[in-house]
């Protein structure tokens, strides 16, 4: 009588043990699926992002996915439209005001420099590949901001975003070109304060 008990006992904890391992399969399989549904959704959201980020870097869609606001028209005498569209968009980026953008086509214009420069014509002339359209990283080579030395729109967006965020930083509403002038050309200050006064009374 007590075999056929211990026999039925252990006949129960098997079939238990046995529905234990069979739940726990599907729920595996069951977790398994929902983390490939999670990596699918995640996947796809990166090569959302990634083409978001593409887009933006080059310029096809400005930081909330909408139309560049209005150019100054003022600007296409004085530099390659090339150039304003993409200056223009990384200011919209960094929600530059409008003096301050144009403080940042003033920059671009005294810097002057990297492989394309501007000529008295508003025109492209050829420059020298260091990569300083807005003179970020002069007399060190290898600035951050100087990688893209050899790809013309590619360095100018990105010396333009590092010009921008020091302007958002340095230069408020009502700030002091002064003082910009000693961060952004501390040698060479006076003059630099000179000719971005010029340039402003040009383009603005």
């Amino acid at each position: 009588m007590k075999r056929n008990i211990w026999n039925t006992y252990n006949v129960v904890m098997i079939i238990a043990l046995m529905i234990i391992i069979i739940v726990a399969i599907v729920q595996d399989r069951k977790t398994k699926r929902v983390f490939d549904e999670l990596d699918e959704l995640r996947l796809k959201n990166d090569k959302e992002l990634i083409e978001y980020k593409r887009k933006l870097w080059n310029g096809e869609i400005d930081i909330d996915g909408t139309n560049k606001p209005p150019i100054n028209s003022k600007l296409y005498k004085y530099f390659p439209k090339e150039e304003v569209e993409i200056i223009s968009s990384v200011a919209y980026l960094y929600e530059l005001n409008e003096h301050q953008t144009d403080l940042l086509f003033c920059i671009r214009r005294i810097e002057n420099s990297g492989c394309l420069r501007i000529n008295e014509h508003g025109v492209h002339v050829s420059g020298k590949p260091n990569g300083l359209q807005f003179g970020v990283g002069d007399g060190i080579d290898n600035h951050p901001a100087r990688r893209y030395a050899g790809d013309f729109k590619k360095s100018l967006r990105l010396q333009a975003m590092w010009a921008a965020g020091t302007i958002k930083k340095r230069y408020k509403e009502g700030g002091s070109i002064e003082k910009l002038a000693g961060r952004y050309c501390a040698t060479n200050k006076i003059n630099w304060e000179r000719m971005v006064r010029s340039w402003l009374q040009k383009i603005s």
